[in-house]
């Protein structure tokens, strides 16, 4: 037989702290208040979608539609949560006891390497083996699960305790975790159903089942574009074969968005390459030269002499106009007749 544990006071605390923000009583403001941020973040994913589809950019509207899909997600579960706290208590499942939660606490311990309370965050958190996915690693992750938010509800986060985040973004430290934010998916309905009952075992291993699989379809950034880039320019995930780096910015960015100098021949993306506007021609900033004269800016290809090619014509014109005077002195003179001098007017 396993020896049994001995008592903690800070897990019977703590279960204590749970049992109290779950037991069903008044019905809180807070919990009727519609989920504004959930709600623009899914205006912006909208928004970048159809400024994909009018670019034609294919790999971003997948990338961005794959987001959208979270932030509704996200949305529905805010919004259900609004539902359930209008609901009646008979329809509320029942919450366990406090000894049931700290029976809970208690057997984390044999399933995660380190359980930590902190009372002053109002938290318990448990961490994780280290998660390695499709030989992909990607770190221990701390799973901490507070008490403190408004409300007769639970809330949690995902924190990666040795960050390997996407390339493609810092907030992404998991493909199905973006700024401590888990993608539930599937799991989403058995994941609120622990919190609102508090069976805090159920809970953690359930999330730690969803931080050890990996599903493409809900996916933040798919683990074959772990250490690919987005294109600066449109969005489109980089392979290391297709990607250019820009020679100004060193920026990766793709085949299509890049582009040459005509003046220097280096690479550009679209966000350091300028248009000559005396050849039309792309060139980099560094191939930009002021007129001497006028300052207008153009490629060093049209500049002649330090001067673009208006200015230059306007000198021309000025050496082939008529001279009136004498060249010598600037001073005018009558015209001179047979037999007679020459004398100023």
């Amino acid at each position: 037989m396993p020896k049994p544990q001995s008592f903690d006071r800070l897990l019977w605390k703590a279960a204590g702290r749970i049992h109290g923000r779950l037991n069903p009583g008044k019905v809180s403001l807070t919990d009727l208040l519609l989920p504004e941020t959930p709600w623009l973040d899914w205006q912006i994913c909208l928004r970048r979608i159809r400024r994909a589809l009018n670019r034609n950019w294919a790999g971003a509207v997948d990338t961005v539609r794959q987001q959208a899909m979270m932030a509704l997600t996200d949305l529905t579960n805010r919004l259900q949560g609004c539902r359930s706290a209008l609901a009646p208590d008979s329809d509320r499942p029942g919450v366990s006891s406090v000894g049931e939660i700290y029976c809970d606490l208690l057997s984390l311990r044999d399933e995660f390497p380190e359980v930590t309370v902190e009372f002053s965050r109002g938290s318990v958190s448990a961490i994780t083996e280290t998660v390695v996915l499709e030989e992909t690693y990607l770190g221990p992750f701390e799973i901490r699960l507070s008490w403190t938010d408004a409300g007769d509800s639970l809330s949690y986060e995902v924190l990666a305790c040795d960050p390997q985040p996407a390339a493609a973004s810092d907030e992404v430290t998991h493909p199905h975790v973006e700024a401590n934010r888990l993608c539930e998916g599937a799991g989403c309905p058995l994941i609120r159903q622990a919190l609102r009952q508090g069976r805090l075992a159920d809970f953690f291993l359930i999330v730690r089942q969803i931080l050890t699989t990996y599903n493409s379809g809900s996916a933040y950034v798919q683990l074959d574009q772990w250490s690919a880039r987005d294109c600066l320019d449109c969005g489109s995930p980089l392979n290391e074969d297709e990607s250019i780096c820009c020679s100004d910015c060193e920026t990766d960015v793709c085949g299509e968005c890049a582009g040459d100098c005509s003046a220097c021949g280096s690479s550009i993306c679209g966000e350091c390459q300028d248009e000559c506007p005396q050849c039309d021609q792309r060139v980099c900033r560094r191939c930009l030269q002021p007129c001497t004269a006028c300052r207008k800016t153009i490629c060093e290809e049209c500049l002649h002499e330090e001067r673009c090619p208006t200015c230059c014509e306007a000198d021309e014109e000025k050496r082939q106009a008529p001279e009136t005077g004498n060249a010598a002195t600037g001073t005018a003179v009558q015209p001179v007749c047979v037999g007679e001098a020459a004398v100023p007017a």
